[in-house]
């Protein structure tokens, strides 16, 4: 899709402005710091690695927007 963008503003008041973590399934979020939530997801990452091996993950990046390129 060419010339896509997303135009909420950065003072929006439905943006986040702290990181949030859903500890449970249907659980309600909870705002925590950047240390807590990168902490989280390290933990969580090498537990899905853990059970179900390196082929689990998946990252996507792109220096040309959102990564979407590669899918």
């Amino acid at each position: 899709m060419a010339g896509i963008s997303l135009t909420i503003p950065r003072s929006s008041p439905p943006r986040l402005k702290t990181p949030m973590i859903r500890r449970q399934r249907g659980g309600k979020l909870e705002s925590v710091s950047w240390q807590e939530a990168l902490d989280y997801v390290a933990t969580r990452l090498s537990a899905i690695k853990a059970k179900y091996g390196p082929d689990a993950i998946q990252t996507t990046g792109s220096s040309r927007g959102t990564g979407n390129e590669t899918n």
